[in-house]
């Protein structure tokens, strides 16, 4: 079969554009792929915790705790959890919610404090960002109070594109870290581990430094002046210690619960 030197240069130049085009829908697949792969990565380094808030808060799933390592995350209750209020951390500093965050109508936010335990609830890599949303749940109360805070990991343009898993996880654990104290014993090591236990004799507990039935007046006496002070119907008052993560209810001039 004879073909003209006109169709043959056609020929060739479809074989290019053909070939150019499958070389560049391979390289999009690689690259979303490898977004998923690096998403897919980390959630397996950070299992999600189930948090469960029916008849106080709890945590079914406690050994996916993380340990606060800087002080500064604010925190919010859950039910008044405003999206428009996270935490920023890019080289090295912890960025407070913005002016936005302070017309949500929430109350009662307070921080973290080093060594505090908090759990990974949510958790995605964006474009150039890592954002995790952690649960809390308040151990002040007989019937515990849950908390969430959004933290957003920023990194410079691209870096997650071409980044693995180990580096986003140096970053994430200059603020927060594995909780090594769920890792289980040995056999043999567990056994001395419970025989101590037994043997220790258990200290007595520390006396309450404010107790109900106290006023307003009184509990600042003894944790001095509240950093939040919120007042509501029904002579309802709340004083809240961010220092402290404490929040004390007043009704009618008497203090009815803390958490």
């Amino acid at each position: 079969m004879h073909i003209s030197v006109f169709n043959r240069r056609r020929l060739i130049k479809l074989v290019f554009i053909v070939g150019l085009i499958s070389c560049v829908t391979q390289t999009s697949g690689y690259a979303i792929q490898s977004k998923e792969s690096l998403q897919e990565q980390l959630q397996a380094r950070y299992p999600l915790a189930e948090m469960s808030t029916a008849g106080g808060c709890s945590i079914k799933n406690p050994e996916t705790a993380l340990v606060v390592m800087q002080p500064g995350i604010t925190t919010f209750e859950e039910s008044n959890f405003p999206r428009a209020c996270p935490i920023h951390y890019k080289d090295g500093k912890i960025k407070p919610p913005g002016l936005r965050c302070k017309y949500t109508g929430y109350y009662g936010g307070s921080s973290f404090g080093k060594g505090d335990k908090v759990y990974p609830v949510d958790f995605k890599v964006g474009k150039d960002e890592v954002s995790m949303t952690l649960g809390y749940c308040s151990p002040r109360s007989s019937l515990s109070y849950s908390y969430k805070t959004k933290l957003v990991f920023e990194f410079s343009s691209n870096f997650l594109s071409s980044a693995n898993a180990q580096q986003v996880e140096d970053k994430i654990e200059e603020l927060l870290s594995k909780d090594l104290t769920k890792a289980p014993l040995p056999s043999t090591q567990q056994q001395h581990s419970d025989s101590a236990q037994n043997n220790t004799p258990k200290p007595s507990p520390e006396p309450q430094s404010v107790e109900e039935g106290m006023s307003p007046e009184q509990v600042a006496a003894i944790l001095g002046k509240p950093d939040i002070i919120v007042k509501g119907g029904d002579d309802k008052l709340i004083y809240v210690y961010n220092s402290k993560k404490l929040k004390i209810v007043f009704m009618n001039g008497k203090m009815s619960d803390f958490e």
